[in-house]
């Protein structure tokens, strides 16, 4: 299983993660992939209901084309066009160059410390 880390952190916050990641990995450690965001807003932007559908369904079924993935899903080709090139703009999609579909982590895991203020 490959997974990937969500979190809610302030700029100062990830720029320490950063450099901690990249520190590990330099000294021959495995860094599990991570994605911030400076706000819940923009987590909930990014990734409402119908990302997080569309990326179980690509994880179930790899290899569909977007209007394949469009006819599974029951929604419109030019709506899960805008959703595929949101998730593959921040990496949890990745598409071939025959624009098959295919999901680079089966795992997501979102860290939300709701004691911090971001």
């Amino acid at each position: 299983m490959s997974r990937i880390e969500i979190e809610i952190m302030n700029q100062t916050s990830a720029s320490s993660a950063f450099v901690d990641a990249w520190n590990r990995a330099e000294a021959g450690e495995t860094v599990i992939p991570r994605l911030a965001f400076g706000s819940y807003a923009e987590l909930f932007l990014a990734l409402p209901e119908s990302r997080f559908e569309l990326l179980r369904h690509v994880v179930r079924q790899p290899g569909l084309s977007l209007s394949q993935l469009a006819d599974r899903l029951g929604r419109e080709s030019n709506a899960v066009e805008t959703d595929v090139k949101a998730l593959l703009h921040i990496g949890l999609l990745d598409q071939n160059d025959k624009g098959s579909l295919s999901a680079p982590y089966d795992e997501i895991f979102i860290h939300a410390d709701l004691t911090q203020a971001a």
